[in-house]
């Protein structure tokens, strides 16, 4: 089911999913997680733009996105 929430709060959900502000990046180096407030913010940007782009393709929302529709999104 597509998400009626915008494309920047879609964003904003999904990178504070992963984020651990507060903890070493260099101790925990292949977590999967983000240790920095920038990238963090720059993480939320780029997929705040991706999912703009997914909405007006009509594709679903960003939690249904593949890999498929992000090599569309590049191109």
């Amino acid at each position: 089911m597509p998400s009626f929430r915008s494309a920047k709060e879609q964003a904003s959900a999904a990178v504070s999913a992963k984020i651990a502000l507060g903890t070493s990046r260099h101790a925990n180096k292949d977590d999967g997680q983000i240790h920095s407030v920038r990238t963090a913010q720059a993480y939320s940007q780029v997929l705040s733009c991706f999912t703009t782009f997914i909405k007006e393709s009509r594709l679903g929302d960003l939690k249904s996105a593949t890999q498929d529709m992000a090599q569309a999104y590049l191109t």
